[in-house]
């Protein structure tokens, strides 16, 4: 039993040694006005910015108006978040 005890200390203290605890904080959301819609309009957003680039012209418009209502939406998403926290 003895044997046992001081294996165990042993293992044990270099184990705690070897792998020390580590205290991690949760960081707090900053960006609490990405809503999920926001997230999906910039994915979609993407996905059309990489289909400009394959030279199709005809999303040209589209892609441009989009990203304006995109960025008018997240502007206003900042400024209601903003409101909401005072």
């Amino acid at each position: 039993m003895r044997s046992l005890t001081l294996f165990l200390n042993t293992f044990l203290r270099i184990y705690y040694s070897s792998f020390p605890l580590i205290w991690v904080r949760k960081k707090l959301n900053q960006n609490s006005w990405i809503t999920p819609g926001i997230i999906t309009s910039c994915k979609r957003k993407r996905e059309l910015n990489k289909e400009l680039k394959n030279n199709n012209t005809t999303l040209a418009f589209y892609y441009r108006d989009y990203a304006r209502i995109l960025s008018r939406v997240i502007r206003e998403a900042k400024i209601t978040e903003n409101h909401m926290g005072y």
